[in-house]
């Protein structure tokens, strides 16, 4: 069985000048899954990450999603957020698995 992961909801940032500004999940655009540790027995799991970016005009918007696949369900374990410099994150968006 297959699965994809994809962002939910928004992410809500200020910039420098005060403006707040809105980035849609839609508009993220997701990287291919790179593998970070292949199983060490047979019936583990293996760890990948995959980013998601999202270019405006304060610089990208990073998002990178550890998760875990293989022989059991497929399952997030970290999300690390990278907003460019001198903007104010007041949300972000978060992320899900879907079995497809």
């Amino acid at each position: 069985m297959g699965f994809y992961l994809y962002p939910i909801g928004q992410t809500v940032y200020t910039d420098t000048d005060g403006e707040e500004h809105i980035i849609d999940s839609s508009e993220l655009v997701a990287g291919t899954p790179v593998l970070v540790a292949g199983p060490s027995f047979d019936e583990d799991d293996s760890e990948y990450d995959q980013t998601f970016t999202a270019s405006k005009a304060h610089g990208p918007f990073v998002w990178v999603v550890n998760y875990s696949a293989g022989f059991g369900p497929t399952s997030i374990n970290e999300v690390s957020f990278n907003p460019p410099p001198k903007v104010e994150v007041e949300e972000s968006c978060e992320f899900a698995v879907a079995n497809g």
